[in-house]
């Protein structure tokens, strides 16, 4: 008998590829003892396949490339399910084309699954009946694009679907003629994980290893509940129940990598925990077990983390410094009001607001002093912002003290700028944020639409009663342009020439502000709102 072909599909194409699905299969493969058939297993990661940039003006080319790189695995891997992984929302449209292309022209019989953060949060955006309408301008409205959505952790929920084929608890049929969602459970014990495997990603290990960054993660869910992030949807289980592997088995993982040739020296490993090892004994732990293994395995990588202000000691600093971690802090904000909203210490109690900046300030002072690689992400625009907060930003960054220096006169501060994006997690807070500040999200479903704007319909709301759309990017423009001049002129290696992030700043904020007010022209109602 043929085995039971399976393809993952990872959609992302900006970013090297998470580690979900190689999870899912690691998983599938650790129960391949319950099924009664035997599999095989294939992956396609869009962003090494040099298709054409996903957008409104490229469709015509991007169905074209797609449809012949689908082809073309098929018929080498003759598949009989295919498993779409819609990391965001961002990927929404991309994740059904690639469905429609799939059940449409290349093998309508398949089973095809989503699953990711958007499905989890919206399965009914893969109902055959809310697909937006415009994909029956190319494909046949009879087609059923999606099978199955899994919500919440993948791995689990995917063995049970496939377990439940392959061991004839439902048949095929049962499947590919009809949508259904399924929520899978969670796995309560991160250390029953099996340790990574990646003879999935065999074929492309050299554009892995190009890409100079490996991502990898120690734990799931986050134990604090800041409104902005996935761990604050309550309903969510796998968002809001934190769990963590010990330690050892981090570190395991990263010898097996090592071991495996997947990381030369240059290569930094991402651990997109939103926290790394919150518990103090298993940090300190961790922290001895990985200076041995530097020093006893030739262990030459970075490793990039991210951590809290206010759980971050100046011991946990020096042993950044010592061990090569770049530490990511999620700063979000230096306004005590926008902080409260975002529930970034879980009180309401301003002294602890106070305490926190003034912490801010000791890990800037630190961090220069040891020349640790830090940054802070920063979001500009958080629903019920005010004018006051480009002015707190001011005067606690830009404004000169007793001896004429500002923070950044005086040290490095290093900044990841981004602007408030209206995610799906967080629209569902529109009512709220509308009745109490008056926030209106112009695009509530940006995602479903598909046009020319698309990529800009995220960006735009007005984030209070007092703060226009264009007053808000006209004030967060005007901030980072001040930054990243005085650091370039200052020669701050984080924003030099030849770092990224230099180019980051310039071209790629510069560029998207210019867009932002062509867009409002056309638009005057949104910039009057």
């Amino acid at each position: 008998m043929a085995p039971f072909r399976i393809l993952y599909i990872e959609c992302i194409e900006d970013f090297p590829p998470t580690i979900g699905l190689l999870r899912i299969s690691n998983y599938l493969n650790s129960k391949k003892g319950f099924l009664r058939e035997n599999i095989e297993e294939d992956i396609l990661i869009l962003g090494y396949e040099n298709l054409p940039p996903f957008n409104f003006r490229n469709i015509t080319i991007y169905r074209k490339e797609l449809k012949k790189l689908l082809q073309d695995t098929y018929n080498k891997f003759n598949f009989d399910l295919v498993a779409i992984s819609c990391f965001t929302s961002l990927l929404y449209t991309k994740s059904l084309e690639i469905a429609y292309t799939i059940k449409n022209f290349i093998n309508p019989t398949c089973i095809t699954v989503i699953g990711g953060i958007h499905p989890t949060v919206y399965p009914e955006d893969f109902n055959p009946k809310k697909i937006p309408q415009y994909f029956y301008d190319y494909y046949l409205k009879k087609i059923l694009p999606v099978n199955c959505v899994i919500r919440g952790e993948g791995e689990i929920g995917f063995y049970k679907l496939v377990k439940s084929v392959l061991n004839k608890e439902n048949a095929l049929d049962d499947y590919n003629n009809s949508f259904n969602v399924f929520t899978s459970n969670i796995i309560d014990d991160l250390n029953t994980v099996p340790l990574i495997d990646l003879s999935l990603y065999e074929k492309y290990k050299t554009q892995i290893i190009n890409d100079k960054y490996f991502n990898i993660e120690a734990s799931r869910s986050c134990p604090y509940g800041c409104t902005f992030c996935w761990s604050s949807l309550k309903d969510v289980k796998c968002y809001n129940i934190y769990r963590t592997k010990a330690s050892e088995l981090y570190l395991q993982e990263l010898c097996i990598l090592k071991k495996g040739g997947w990381l030369d020296s240059n290569i930094v490993i991402n651990t997109g925990d939103p926290i790394f090892f919150p518990m103090r004994r298993r940090r300190e732990k961790l922290f001895e077990k990985l200076n041995l293994m530097k020093k006893n395995l030739d262990f030459t990588n970075s490793i990039a983390i991210f951590d809290r202000i206010n759980s971050c000691s100046e011991s946990d600093l020096r042993k950044y410094k010592d061990l090569g971690i770049w530490v990511e802090f999620g700063l979000e904000n230096v306004s005590i009001e926008v902080l409260k909203l975002m529930n970034k210490t879980n009180s309401k109690n301003t002294e602890s607001y106070i305490m926190y900046l003034n912490k801010v300030k000791k890990v800037i002072k630190i961090a220069n002093e040891i020349d640790l690689k830090y940054d802070f992400t920063y979001i500009f625009g958080f629903p019920g912002s005010t004018l006051k907060e480009y002015r707190d930003f001011q005067n606690f960054f830009l404004k000169k003290n007793n001896n004429k220096k500002s923070l950044i006169d005086k040290y490095n501060v290093n900044f990841s700028f981004s602007l408030y994006l209206a995610l799906p997690s967080r629209i569902l807070f529109d009512k709220i944020y509308h009745k109490r500040h008056g926030t209106v999200f112009f695009f509530k479903k940006w995602w479903r639409l598909f046009d020319k704007f698309s990529w800009f319909y995220r960006f735009l709301y007005k984030p209070s009663q007092d703060l226009s759309l264009e007053r808000y990017i006209s004030e967060a423009s005007n901030i980072i342009k001040i930054v990243s001049k005085h650091y370039l002129e200052k020669g701050n290696p984080f924003y030099c020439k030849d770092n990224a992030s230099s180019s980051f700043y310039d071209d790629y904020f510069k560029h998207f502000f210019n867009r932002i007010n062509e867009f409002t022209v056309q638009f005057p109602e949104l910039s009057q709102a």
